[in-house]
């Protein structure tokens, strides 16, 4: 089948979809599933259809020189070829070849991932090579487009191109194969500038406007476990020193750079009105309590514990192996030029650790939505001193379930909330919305179109290249097989194609949010976007425009949410279903605990690092990227397991501490002395259930367990053991609406005798002892020597 058949094919197959009876997007996963299991390999990669990425010659690009030129130009390819098996390759050589042009930015996936015999038109092939084991050597290939083959790639209209370099050769003694190959688009313009309009031609249309979000996040290694401290925060614990190394010379802070040189540099102005940051609230909230110094260890001290504070403890075996940072200046410096963009240029908030809006919704507790939807704002204000833009919301992942799109709803209540999705994830009457154009959801909510082949380009670049979750299955393909320069070149090249359609009312460009770019790819990205603002390709436009009545809101309920492929890096359901559970429990913890007038934490204050710690197994960050998939989920599934436990620890601290054997009573009237226990930093308001063998009724007692601390009560329980003497009875903490709250206690109670006997026994013995003592005086009168023989006292 030709490509243009496939395209044929897939546009109708796509369209099907969308004018189905009951779209929805793909449901999630049911268990975290590896890329190389058969069962979801084919989500991946789709046919895996090109050659070479696993054989002996690695081929990659390192430049591409112009990223845009007329075709009278010449376009050069630095290229890199490394021997990376055990046996020598001979007859290496290379050539170009090309494709038809693109006929939209929809097919610019699929023709990156089509097989070699897709790219008809080739060059002749060069010089040939030998190569070593394991040796290298750089290569320049050069050719001019408008040539006609072989000397050129024969290029006779303007057009986004997709080129192909073909590195045939010979190994182990075999025949000549093609051993590797590489690919790359190329925006060609045969006029070769910016010619006048014709007399008498209509006037060109307006470009479409273009925004910029440049996004700042990061999987922000936090040692699991934190929970909430007052009046003094709580010292920050982090698992390495790896973000203060991003942000100093990695990637964060090259992002930053890049941003700051464009920004400086001529035509700065224009990329500024269209740029805004995309900021994580976790990331920027940890680089300001880094600044004021952290520690560093992978293991917190017991909570539950009394007594000390996490900074007396600092190195000590027995609290933790947390010992004090050395780079916290790093964080300073990189919070300082964050804050001067920021006053600078418009912001925007992810939600809470870039979790995944589906599993959110999918955990089903309203308090993690709260605090994934409206901590990240505040945050970012406090932190940064700038307002994010209000009633934002980016889904992480690109794109919104029906189950996120409730959960939006619910929280805009009265007011309204906009949700950036990609286009084509969503309709208006029945047709796919297209970028900049907006519809209504749910009431209140309202979802507008990125560019998402755009945005699913750039989720496919940098050090670690993701997948969009919503891109063409006919499309997706090991995107590891093209080197990160040869990826930008292609991102730029749909960047130029989309520039090229005049359906978009603006496009919104977002990469993911940890966007794995260096500070040449994110200078590379940058200079495209500048290039198309000052060639007059597109116009500079604010997101807080882009996102308002400009955007062409469709008539409300007419939107839907569009039929979407499989997702394979999304959170799965046995994630959810655990988040959900953990958040649940974190929300009865929360009610055990009440305020008190002497302690500033609040319940709330005390669980919420908690509640972000679930929020934090759920983020998107690293799931996307094949490679790293596994991973990323087994990172995530170590922090729920930590989190379950000490979650466990925390609720097992309240309990009752029974007295140890058989509990003896004097009597029935003799107390039962129960310690309860509170290992929690706020007072636990419950009362003592004691019930079992021989009381006619449960006994309840009130108390006020005090914070980290223990009561002693005395319970005063109706027992009748009957003959037996003992009785089986069981204790357990109640809260204040009877939910049982601590593990239950058994204890044997060895009872006296009861009170009425021993008054019924003490009557019977003094009557006896009257008695006995009314005889022995009579008897003691009769015999008395001092008594006459008449009884009367002798003389």
């Amino acid at each position: 089948m030709s490509r243009r058949l496939r395209r044929i094919a897939a546009g109708a197959a796509a369209a099907a979809l969308m004018l189905g009876a009951a779209p929805a997007p793909a449901p999630a996963a049911p268990w975290p599933t590896t890329p190389t299991d058969p069962a979801v390999a084919a989500q991946w990669v789709g046919s895996d259809s090109r050659v070479g990425p696993d054989g002996p010659l690695e081929l990659a690009v390192e430049s591409v020189t112009p990223r845009t030129l007329a075709a009278t130009g010449t376009l050069r390819l630095n290229l890199r070829l490394t021997n990376r098996g055990e046996e020598p390759l001979d007859e290496v050589s290379l050539r170009l070849q090309r494709a038809d042009p693109l006929d939209s930015a929809e097919d610019a996936a699929v023709a990156l991932a089509e097989p070699e015999s897709a790219f008809p038109v080739a060059t002749d092939f060069g010089e040939p090579l030998r190569l070593a084991p394991g040796q290298g050597r750089t290569v320049t290939l050069r050719v001019q487009p408008g040539r006609a083959a072989p000397e050129g790639l024969g290029v006779t209209a303007p057009g986004v191109y997709p080129v192909l370099v073909n590195a045939n050769g010979r190994r182990d003694g075999g025949i000549v194969e093609l051993l590797a190959e590489t690919r790359v688009l190329v925006p060609v313009d045969v006029g070769g500038g910016d010619a006048a309009e014709p007399a008498g031609e209509p006037a060109a249309p307006a470009p479409p406007g273009l925004t910029l979000l440049w996004p700042l996040a990061a999987r922000v290694p936090l040692t699991p476990g934190e929970v909430g401290e007052a009046p003094d925060p709580a010292e920050l614990m982090l698992a390495d020193g790896s973000l203060a190394a991003a942000m100093d010379r990695g990637r964060l802070g090259q992002l930053l750079g890049a941003l700051e040189e464009a920004l400086a540099a001529p035509g700065g102005d224009r990329l500024r009105e269209a740029t805004c940051l995309a900021v994580d609230p976790e990331l920027v909230e940890t680089a300001s309590r880094m600044a004021d110094g952290y520690l560093v260890g992978s293991r917190r001290p017991d909570p539950v514990a009394a007594g000390e504070r996490l900074r007396d403890s600092w190195g000590r075996d027995d609290d933790g192996d947390a010992e004090p940072a050395g780079d916290a200046a790093a964080a300073a410096r990189w919070l300082t030029r964050l804050r001067a963009l920021a006053a600078d240029l418009c912001v925007v908030a992810w939600p809470w650790a870039t979790a995944e809006a589906a599993a959110v919704a999918g955990a089903g507790d309203p308090a993690l939505a709260g605090t994934w939807l409206d901590d990240g704002p505040a945050t970012i204000s406090r932190v940064l001193g700038a307002d994010p833009l209000p009633g934002v919301v980016l889904p992480p992942e690109g794109y919104l379930t029906g189950a996120a799109a409730d959960l939006l709803s619910a929280r805009a209540g009265a007011g309204e909330l906009t949700a950036l999705v990609a286009s084509g994830t969503v309709t208006a009457d029945g047709a796919p919305l297209p970028p900049g154009a907006a519809t209504y959801l749910r009431p209140g909510l309202r979802a507008i179109a990125a560019a998402g082949e755009i945005n699913a380009a750039l989720a496919g670049t940098g050090a670690r290249p993701g997948l969009a979750g919503w891109s063409r299955p006919l499309g997706r393909h090991r995107l590891e097989a093209d080197s990160a320069a040869a990826r930008m070149q292609s991102a730029i090249g749909v960047l130029h194609q989309r520039l090229r359609e005049a359906d978009a009312p603006a496009l919104i460009t977002a990469p993911p949010p940890a966007w794995s770019v260096d500070g040449a790819g994110a200078r590379e990205w940058l200079g495209a976007v500048g290039a198309a603002l000052a060639t007059g390709e597109a116009a500079p436009l604010p997101l807080g425009r882009a996102l308002g009545p400009r955007a062409g809101i469709a008539a409300a309920g007419t939107g839907a949410i569009a039929a979407l492929p499989a997702d394979p890096g999304a959170v799965t359901d046995a994630e959810i279903g655990r988040a959900g559970q953990q958040a649940r429990y974190l929300g009865e913890l929360t009610s055990l605990m009440t305020e008190a007038p002497d302690i500033a934490l609040t319940p709330a204050g005390f669980t919420r690092p908690l509640r972000r710690d679930v929020l934090r197994g759920l983020t998107t960050v690293g799931r996307r990227w094949r490679p790293g998939h596994d991973r990323a989920v087994a990172a995530a599934a170590r922090l729920q397991t930590e989190d379950g436990l000490l979650l466990r620890r925390l609720r097992d601290s309240v309990r009752i501490l029974a007295p140890g054997g058989m509990y003896t009573r004097a009597t029935d009237a003799s107390p039962v002395a129960v310690v309860a226990s509170n290992g929690l930093p706020l007072p636990v308001p419950a009362r003592v259930l004691l019930d079992g063998q021989g009381m006619a009724e449960p006994l309840r007692e009130q108390a006020m367990l005090p914070a980290k601390g223990s009561v002693t009560l005395q319970l005063f329980p109706d027992v009748d053991p009957g003959d037996r003497r003992r009785s089986e009875l069981t204790m357990v903490l109640e809260d204040r609406s009877g939910r049982r709250i601590s593990a239950p206690v058994d204890i044997t109670v060895r009872s006296g005798p009861r009170v009425r006997s021993l008054v019924l026994l003490g009557l019977l013995a003094a009557a006896v002892l009257g008695t006995g003592t009314v005889l022995a005086r009579r008897r003691a009168d009769r015999f008395s020597p001092r008594r006459g023989g008449d009884g009367q006292w002798g003389p």
